[in-house]
């Protein structure tokens, strides 16, 4: 959570809550792809579907993750296929930085 970390050092967040996100993140498959691709069809909307996922995973620390998402920040091209890809890879990347 590359983009969190700062955000709590500045005390936009609680550093709490940006470390329950890391540790419950976990890993992300195809399963997690398809779920948010769901969520999206409901909301219409990548950011939104992305958090909702991620709140549905961690629980309500996640609210704080929204801060500085956009959808570019998300995903390139957007479309319900690849709407996911990229913030999946991100977190994932960001995860396994963190377990180091």
């Amino acid at each position: 959570m590359p983009r969190a970390a700062p955000m709590a050092q500045a005390g936009l967040v609680p550093r709490e809550a940006i470390e329950e996100c890391a540790a419950k993140a976990g890993t992300f498959s195809a399963v997690d792809a398809a779920r948010i691709d769901e969520i999206e069809k409901t909301t219409r909307h990548d950011v939104i579907a992305f958090l909702t996922f991620l709140e549905e995973r961690i629980g309500p620390a996640a609210r704080h993750l929204h801060f500085g998402m956009t959808s570019p920040t998300c995903s390139t091209p957007r479309s319900p296929s690849c709407s996911a890809r990229r913030p999946i890879l991100l977190l994932a990347e960001s995860t396994k930085r963190g377990k180091r």
